[in-house]
């Protein structure tokens, strides 16, 4: 009975299909916050320890930057063993290509501060150069996000003709394959 149940279809997909896909999304946030209470926390504790905030830097971009794309990671790998429409395949994949440049950038634009903000600290430069110092990081920020946004339309670009050449190769092989049997027969 319940192995009649567990092979029941709903929506193109076994019960023992969405099983799996609830039970890996699971263990995948589970696997995350163990990361992030337990071995962040004892980074913490250590990095709390130390004199240098680069190391404070690091954890605070690790939590703001990794964490969220690990959960998403997740979520992704899980629906992978689902047989999902293929519209909502490609609505995935362009939402992690887009996760991945935002994050991307936010990660590039916050190491560039802090590298202008301990370049300006260290050397202790006056407030007038300090300042002048800082007015190229708005600068660099949109130089950053227009390349960042650039990549991410090559990249949905680039995944939109990868689609298109799978279909006209699948189209060819499928309605050409049994004509070039026939004149290799012929």
């Amino acid at each position: 009975m319940l192995n009649d149940i567990l092979h029941t279809s709903f929506l193109n997909n076994r019960i023992s299909a969405y099983i799996f896909f609830i039970l890996s999304f699971i263990i995948g946030i589970l696997a995350i916050k163990i990361v992030k209470y337990v071995i962040l926390n004892r980074l913490k504790k250590w990095v709390d320890k130390t004199a240098t905030t680069l190391d404070d830097f690091l954890i605070h971009i690790f939590e703001k930057s990794l964490i969220p794309l690990l959960y998403f990671g997740v979520f992704y790998l899980s629906i992978q063993n689902l047989n999902v429409n293929p519209a909502l395949i490609k609505v995935i994949t362009v939402l992690s290509i887009g996760l991945l440049t935002f994050f991307g950038i936010r990660f590039t634009v916050s190491i560039i501060g802090y590298i202008i903000e301990s370049y300006i600290s260290k050397n202790e430069i006056d407030t007038s150069k300090g300042q002048g110092i800082k007015v190229i990081l708005p600068v660099l920020k949109v130089v950053i996000w227009g390349i960042g946004i650039t990549i991410f339309d090559k990249n949905i670009n680039q995944e939109d003709n990868m689609i298109k050449t799978r279909t006209v190769l699948s189209w060819f092989r499928h309605s050409s394959a049994p004509r070039l049997k026939c004149l290799l027969d012929g």
